[in-house]
C-alpha cells in the first residue's frame, strides 16, 4: 500500500487572499451604509431640528413669532401648523389677560372718578332743585357708562377663561341664529331682525362647528345689538351663506356706517369712531367679538358706507 499526499499551496494562497478581500469589503460597504444611512437621516431629520431650533427661540415674550410652516403636505408641515395654531390661542390668550388688566384700571378709574367729583361738587354747598336734578343725570351717565364697561369686561373675562379651558362642543350655526331670532324679536319688534337662508349644504353636519356655544352667542348678539343701536331699531338682516369650503354669515344694518378711516381700529378693544360716541358704550363688543370669533378658526370683516354695514362671519367647513 502506497500513501501519497501533498499540500495546495496556491489553492490555500487563494483562499487567504479572498477571505482578506471579503473582510475588507465588508469594512468598507458596512462602514459605507453606515455614513450613507446617517447622511441620508440627518437629511430627513433636518426640518425636525430646523423646527425645534424655532420652537426654541419662543418664549412666554416671544408668543407672536410663529414657525416656518412650508408647502408640503407631510407630518411634519401637520406638526408645524398644530404648533402655530397652539401659539395663535396662548398669544391671545396672554392679550387678553393683559387687556383686560390694563383697561380695567383705566376704563373703571375715569367713570368712578367723574361720579365722586360730581357729588363733592353737590355736597360743597346747597342748590337748587334744577342744579341737583343736573348733577343726578349726570351722574346717573356716568353710572350706565361705568355699566356697560363693567359688562364688556366680564364678556372679555368669560372670553379669556374659555381661552384657557377651551370646553368645546358641537355647534350647528342655523339652530344658533335662530335661538338668535327668537332672542331678538322678543327684546325688538317682532320682525325686526330678518333671516335669510340663501344656500344650505345638503349634508347638515358641514353646519356644525366645534366651538363654546355661549360665547358664540355672546359674539353674535355683540353684532346684532350694534346693529340695532347705531341703525335706530331700524331692520337688521342675519344672511346664511354655506359653500363647499366656509359658512359665512352676513350681518346687515341701514345705520350710521362706519368712516373708512376707522374700519381697521374697530376691532381695538375700547376705541369709538367719532361718530358713535353720542351712543351709549364702551368699545369693547367688537374686540371680544372677533377675539371668540377667531378662537373658533373663523374670520371677521365689515364692509361700511354711510348707508350702513355689514359685519361678513366665516368659518371653514367641517370635514367629515
Amino acid at each position: 500500500m502506497i500513501l501519497v499526499s501533498a499540500l495546495d499551496e496556491q489553492n490555500i494562497n487563494q483562499l487567504q487572499d479572498m477571505a482578506k478581500i471579503m473582510l475588507v469589503a465588508f469594512i468598507i460597504i458596512n462602514g459605507g451604509i453606515f455614513f450613507v444611512g446617517r447622511w441620508f437621516a440627518q437629511r430627513s431629520l433636518s426640518p425636525i431640528d430646523g423646527l425645534i431650533r424655532q420652537m426654541q427661540r419662543i418664549t412666554v415674550n416671544d408668543l407672536h413669532l410663529r414657525v416656518e410652516e412650508g408647502t408640503g403636505k407631510d407630518e411634519i408641515t401637520e406638526l408645524a401648523q398644530n404648533f402655530n395654531r397652539l401659539l395663535e390661542r396662548l398669544d391671545n390668550a396672554f392679550e387678553l389677560q393683559q387687556t383686560f388688566v390694563t383697561n380695567a384700571s383705566h376704563e373703571l378709574r375715569t367713570p368712578v372718578t367723574s361720579i365722586v367729583g360730581e357729588i363733592e361738587i353737590a355736597l360743597n354747598k346747597e342748590r337748587s332743585v334744577e342744579e341737583y336734578r343736573h348733577l343726578l343725570n349726570s351722574v346717573l351717565n356716568d353710572s350706565e357708562r361705568l355699566n356697560d364697561t363693567i359688562t364688556g369686561l366680564m364678556e372679555l373675562a368669560q372670553s379669556d377663561m374659555a381661552y384657557t379651558r377651551a370646553t368645546l362642543s358641537s355647534v350647528m350655526i342655523d339652530e344658533l341664529i335662530w335661538e338668535m331670532h327668537d332672542y331678538w324679536n322678543k327684546r325688538k319688534d317682532a320682525g325686526k331682525l330678518i333671516i335669510d337662508i340663501e344656500q344650505m349644504p345638503d349634508d347638515a353636519r358641514a353646519l356644525t362647528i366645534m366651538a363654546n356655544r355661549s360665547l358664540l352667542t355672546i359674539a353674535f348678539n355683540n353684532i346684532v345689538g350694534n346693529a340695532f343701536k347705531f341703525s335706530d331699531n331700524q331692520l337688521v338682516t342675519c344672511t346664511l351663506n354655506v359653500d363647499d369650503n366656509y359658512i359665512n354669515i352676513s350681518i346687515s344694518d341701514s345705520g350710521i356706517g362706519i368712516p373708512a378711516e376707522d374700519i381697521q381700529k374697530v376691532f381695538t378693544s375700547f376705541y369709538r369712531s367719532l361718530n358713535s360716541r353720542s351712543f351709549k358704550g364702551s368699545g369693547i363688543g367688537l374686540y371680544v367679538t372677533q377675539k371668540i370669533i377667531q378662537l373658533f378658526n373663523g374670520t371677521i370683516t365689515v364692509n361700511s358706507t354711510k348707508e350702513g354695514s355689514d359685519f361678513l362671519l366665516k368659518f371653514p367647513v367641517s370635514k367629515f
